[in-house]
């Protein structure tokens, strides 16, 4: 049966047997916090609250690539953004040395994202592989899908996205002085791009659900991750099941890349919509 890979930053640890997780990594004064679940996530949190020391995110290299691929039958890879990340480019070495060596192909999906939106075409993967589509028919209904669903976060704090280059450190700058969070969107390019700010959680929640309405949402899927704190997520599940009561809703705990990045009490939403009709 064809493996699905995902690097750490979809958050899924564990996936059923034919599933691999490849960890990225948070560079630190008291070492290298390697992304394999959430007990390690929530050390890295409490650790960050006092360091004063640079840290720094790092992709997985092409060999921890290889080593998870599936020896027997193809595989198909959903990584973080390209344009966020060199986990996309390390899987394409990767790919280029297994298929030299192996009669199996290795099929790469770039999410543009990061989050729960990967887990979301993992679901996706499961659910043609189980129809008996060959790993070609998989690729090409997966990349369809992706047009249609989004990401969205909120983010108490922008120190660790300001520090390794995600977002300007005038940015930075400001969001600390004026005490404000901020709410940013997976872009149609892969990248982050901040929509709004707001001095609350719930504010953040209702700025998020009307953007998610504006862009088809009516009741399909939505995944959740959230660092460390569960009760935004709690809310926000509350509000979608006001307007769609049978909507399929799912959360999670952020690992370490993600908790990283959205840092304590910040949440990634990803849910199902329509094919923008302008670019985001």
């Amino acid at each position: 049966m064809i493996k699905i890979i995902c690097d750490s930053s979809a958050n899924l640890f564990e996936f059923g047997d034919n599933y691999a997780s490849v960890p990225l990594k948070v560079r630190t004064a008291n070492g290298e916090y390697v992304d394999d679940g959430v007990k390690t996530a929530r050390e890295m949190v409490e650790y960050l609250k006092t360091n004063t020391e640079k840290t720094s995110s790092s992709c997985p290299n092409a060999y921890e690539w290889l080593e998870a691929f599936s020896k027997d039958d193809d595989n198909i890879c959903i990584t973080i953004s390209s344009n966020l990340s060199g986990s996309y480019n390390a899987c394409l070495q990767a790919k280029e040395i297994y298929e030299e060596e192996n009669n199996h192909k290795v099929i790469i999906i770039d999410s543009y994202c990061a989050g729960p939106e990967l887990e979301m075409f993992a679901d996706k993967c499961k659910e043609l592989i189980e129809k008996g589509l060959s790993v070609e028919e998989v690729e090409k209904e997966v990349l369809e899908y992706r047009e249609t669903v989004h990401t969205y976060f909120f983010t108490p704090s922008v120190k660790n996205l300001v520090s390794n280059g995600r977002i300007p450190s005038f940015v930075g700058k400001a969001i600390s002085l004026l005490k404000i969070s901020l709410i940013g969107v997976g872009s149609d390019e892969g990248k982050i791009k901040i929509v709004s700010e707001t001095r609350t959680a719930k504010k953040a929640v209702s700025y998020i659900f009307d953007k998610m309405k504006e862009r088809g949402y009516k009741g399909g899927v939505v995944k959740m991750s959230y660092c460390v704190n569960s009760e935004i997520c709690d809310f926000f599940i509350k509000k979608i099941r006001e307007e769609f009561p049978a909507a399929p809703v799912y959360m999670n705990e952020c690992g370490v890349l993600c908790s990283y990045y959205v840092e304590e009490n910040g949440v990634i939403v990803a849910f199902e919509g329509e094919v923008d009709k302008v670019l985001i």
